[in-house]
């Protein structure tokens, strides 16, 4: 079938083998998200808030050749035009055979992904700092989790370390509710790396521990934190053996807490405690 005009006189996209669509369907790859340096991101919302950060860019946006797109779908595309973006009708069969949900929003934008650099991330100060590391942690609704409350008490970040799930999935960004672009994620490759560095800025590590740690309740925790997620059901990996643990203690059957909830319950301890980063 060949392309069809539309009323802005772009061709819609009307074939799966169209070098746009292979793109987005390689994307899927966390491999190829790292060798191309983009990421795909679904939906008007996130892409708003991605085109309203400061230096915030899009190599190009896909969207449902459908007739009238919802007004928030056609409010971003026409922010995403205004602003240089490459914008593509792409047929409804094809368009929904490439979006990574299974309830496809009208959107899809391909950005440059974008990591903060560890050692800003760890930056030496006085004032109170808190990063949270992530050795391990797989399930992407729970990194996504993990990204937005971060960045929703103030710490200066996440840190994700090898074996963790990659924060520029699709179900991370989603989950992630913007976190992503507000507040970038570092990474690095091994624990000893990052104690280092945290070290050498004066981060003090607590690890969060199912069992065996100082209650929550009860724990000071430093102005300047370092805090250690382990991954769902192994926990923290060996190398955090000797580290100061913190452990939440709960008064029902259930043996432990989601490490997203876990997390977001120590991050508020925090965030009362010394305010934001």
């Amino acid at each position: 079938m060949s392309d069809l005009p539309l009323h802005d006189d772009l061709p819609v996209i009307t074939s799966p083998r169209n070098e746009r669509v292979r793109l987005v369907r390689a994307l899927s790859s966390r491999r190829t998200r790292h060798e191309r340096g983009l990421f795909l991101i679904e939906g008007p919302k996130a892409i708003e808030e991605l085109l309203i950060r400061e230096g915030g860019q899009l190599d190009q946006l896909l969207y449902r050749a459908q007739g009238t797109l919802p007004p928030r779908a056609a409010k971003a595309l026409g922010r995403a035009r205004a602003a240089g973006v490459p914008c593509y009708p792409v047929s409804p069969a094809v368009f929904d055979g490439i979006a990574p949900s299974e309830t496809p929003q009208p959107l899809l934008a391909i950005a440059p992904l974008r990591w903060t650099p560890l050692e800003e991330l760890c930056a030496r100060g006085e004032g109170p700092r808190a990063v949270a590391a992530c050795l391990g942690v797989q399930d992407p609704g729970n990194l996504g989790t993990i990204l937005r409350t971060a960045h929703f008490f103030g710490l200066a970040g996440v840190v994700t370390l090898r074996g963790s799930q990659d924060p520029f999935a699709p179900k991370v960004v989603r989950s992630a509710a913007g976190a992503l672009f507000n507040c970038p994620p570092a990474t690095a490759e091994h624990l000893e790396e990052l104690l280092e560095r945290s070290a050498a800025a004066g981060l003090e590590p607590v690890a969060l521990a199912a069992h065996g740690g100082e209650p929550l309740g009860q724990a000071e925790l430093p102005a300047r934190s370092l805090l250690l997620l382990g991954a769902e059901g192994p926990g923290l990996p060996s190398e955090a053996d000797g580290l100061r643990r913190v452990t939440i203690e709960g008064g029902g059957a259930q043996e432990s807490l989601n490490v997203a909830i876990a997390f977001s319950l120590v991050a508020h301890a925090w965030c009362a405690r010394w305010g934001q980063a």
